[in-house]
């Protein structure tokens, strides 16, 4: 599968993610913010953070084999979707930023 379809895959299992999934995503796995941050700036516990990383997990595996595909390369369809816009790192470290007060993780 080439790197658009991939994407245009990545975009359409995004789609289908409640919000609280897509954000764990998007702080755990693409901007690389612990589950402790994460939690602060999602107004949740580093438990349930770590609830929705699994079943994020969980979903895509099943949506993957349902479509008979594999993992290679979806995370980096993920990345390039998940980000949109503003580019990489900014909005989440603003809203980490309003939430704390203080500068996010590096």
């Amino acid at each position: 599968m080439s790197a658009k379809e991939m994407r245009r895959v990545a975009t359409a299992l995004i789609a289908e993610m409640p919000t609280s999934w897509r954000r764990a995503l998007e702080f755990c796995r693409v901007e690389g913010l612990s589950k402790a941050a994460a939690a602060q700036v999602l107004g949740a516990s580093e438990q349930e953070i770590e609830n929705w990383l699994v079943q994020v997990d969980t979903f895509l595996q099943a949506k993957l084999t349902v479509l008979r595909l594999t993992t290679n390369g979806l995370d980096i369809a993920i990345t390039d979707n998940v980000l949109g816009e503003p580019p990489p790192a900014r909005q989440p470290t603003r809203d980490f930023d309003a939430v704390t007060g203080r500068g996010a993780p590096t």
